[in-house]
């Protein structure tokens, strides 16, 4: 999918180019341009984040895949923390 996005994107701004370029005006020539690379960094920023997503969920699949964390009372305040923290993070209780 970002492939695509990118191809996308590289063919929207060549496309505006060339439309500006066939308008025979300078300012309208410049508009395309604009318009081009605004859709273009659109297409762009859509296909980056597409991309951060998926290594997003890659991550929290590899969170999952460790199984559920073991918690423990502290014994100053009560609450329930992960076992593998060093202090309390609520109460900063060192056992």
């Amino acid at each position: 999918m970002p492939i695509f996005l990118n191809l996308v994107a590289g063919l929207f701004f060549l496309t505006l180019a060339i439309l500006g370029l066939l308008s025979g005006s300078f300012i309208t020539f410049l508009l395309h341009i604009i318009f081009g690379l605004t859709g273009s960094a659109i297409l762009l920023g859509l296909a980056h984040t597409i991309i951060g997503q998926d290594w997003i969920m890659s991550q929290i699949y590899k969170v999952e895949e460790k199984g559920p964390k073991e918690f423990i009372p502290c014994p100053q305040c009560g609450k329930k923390f992960e076992s593998d923290r060093k202090n309390c993070p609520f109460c900063a209780y060192r056992p």
